[in-house]
């Protein structure tokens, strides 16, 4: 059986930050499934753009907007990744009532909960969406209209933010001027 080569401390850090962002599963499988080429590039890719830049300290894991992926299907969002980034604004892209494939997910919806309130730790209720700067593409406003598309305009320090919704049909263009501003 051949041995593992001695890995670098940025190989190590590197790895450790890659999982933490895309799940250990999901990098554990690129490993798995790399092929004589490929590993090769899987090994680069942790010790140079994860570890030698993500892993030195110097750029946070820090995000003022988050926009979650895959419309939050159960495997689409990691909970230490949201808890690590505490994002001001979480944007969610799915259809009205789940559609055909009932996205979000009710464990992704609760994992992106948990990540931006911890309830379960606290014994405490949890806040709206909204108070949680959760914005669903199919939300409804109180008198059930529909808030259509969503745009976040962040200041140039970025310690401010605004999220507008326009209130457009799926199938219609969206009219700037329909806009409303949600805090």
């Amino acid at each position: 059986m051949a041995k593992s080569p001695r890995r670098s401390r940025a190989y190590t850090e590197g790895l450790k930050i890659r999982r933490r962002w895309l799940g250990k599963a999901y990098v554990d499988k690129a490993f798995r499934e790399a092929d004589d080429f490929t590993i090769d590039l899987q090994h680069y890719v942790t010790e140079h753009g994860w570890g030698a830049s993500w892993a030195r300290g110097v750029l946070p894991l820090k995000a003022d907007v988050f926009k979650t992926s895959h419309h939050m299907s159960k495997h689409g969002i990691n909970l230490e990744l949201v808890e690590e980034i505490k994002p001001a604004v979480s944007l969610v892209s799915c259809a009205d009532r789940g559609a055909s494939y009932n996205f979000p997910h009710v464990v992704a919806l609760e994992a992106l909960r948990e990540g931006l309130q911890e309830t379960t730790k606290y014994n405490k209720p949890r806040s709206p969406d909204y108070e949680l700067g959760i914005h669903f593409t199919f939300g409804k406003d109180s008198g059930q209209e529909e808030l259509g598309s969503i745009a976040v305009v962040l200041s140039p320090s970025g310690v401010k933010h605004d999220v507008w919704r326009f209130s457009d049909p799926i199938s219609k263009d969206i009219d700037l001027r329909a806009g409303r501003r949600f805090g």
